[in-house]
């Protein structure tokens, strides 16, 4: 990775959080997956999709 460059997961959590501040779930929730494929321990990825699965059952 050179200096600036964000790492694919790093990427996928931005999208994911600026897809959840305009309550758009289910698009959040798949940039969520997609951070958890490359880093299945990655916290607030996995925070962030139980509180959008507790939000719409």
């Amino acid at each position: 990775m050179t200096a600036g460059k964000k790492s694919p997961e790093a990427e996928w959590l931005e999208k994911g959080d600026s897809l959840f501040e305009a309550y758009r779930y289910e698009e959040a929730l798949e940039a969520y997956r997609k951070v958890r494929a490359v880093d299945p321990g990655y916290l607030h990825a996995v925070n962030r999709m139980g509180t959008i699965l507790t939000l719409t059952g």
